[in-house]
């Protein structure tokens, strides 16, 4: 595969996971009326993170029904980001409107992913307690995945805010991007 197709084909994958995760809930129609038992249920049982338990607790629970709608709206949101962030590569094209985006989208998706890893109890070293558990959970990598997604946004950005130029491969022809 050719380097410059790495980054979309990173974007569209991303972009899939999120929106299969988003429409599963939004067509299953249940998710947003079972989060509040979900939640509950999660929290009766043993919680890797007791800090974030307490959050859960005292923010999530009572006000779950708004949080199932971001969680939905979000998923979507953030995988129709990645779309067209993906299909702007694709095409070169770059400005500081995509550029925000892209950051935005990579630090939120973070934020959203690394929730869910606390939500799960993933661990960040050794887990006796499961030794068939993964060493590195596949949610701490897309987290560490969409920071790096957030950051190859910024890198442009704060060349242009430090007056580098930078040349953008066109076949052979260089342009300049600010």
């Amino acid at each position: 595969m050719q380097r410059r197709y790495f980054f979309p084909v990173v974007l569209f994958i991303l972009a899939y996971e999120w929106l299969v995760s988003g429409l599963d809930k939004v067509i299953s129609g249940t998710f947003v009326s079972d989060f509040h038992h979900q939640l509950q249920a999660t929290l009766t049982g043993p919680v890797h993170y007791e800090f974030y338990q307490s959050l859960l607790q005292l923010v999530v629970l009572p006000h779950s029904v708004p949080f199932a709608w971001l969680v939905e709206c979000g998923e979507l949101v953030i995988g129709a980001a990645f779309v067209v962030l993906g299909v702007m590569v694709v095409k070169r094209q770059s400005d500081r409107r995509i550029r925000t985006l892209g950051i935005f989208t990579g630090l939120l998706s973070a934020f959203m992913t690394l929730n869910f890893f606390f939500y799960q109890g993933g661990s960040f070293f050794l887990s006796t307690s499961n030794p068939f558990d993964e060493g590195i959970p596949v949610t701490l990598i897309m987290v560490f995945i969409q920071l790096a997604v957030a950051g190859r946004f910024w890198t442009p950005r704060r060349r242009a805010r430090e007056g580098v130029e930078m040349r953008v491969y066109t076949g052979g022809r260089g342009r300049h991007m600010a």
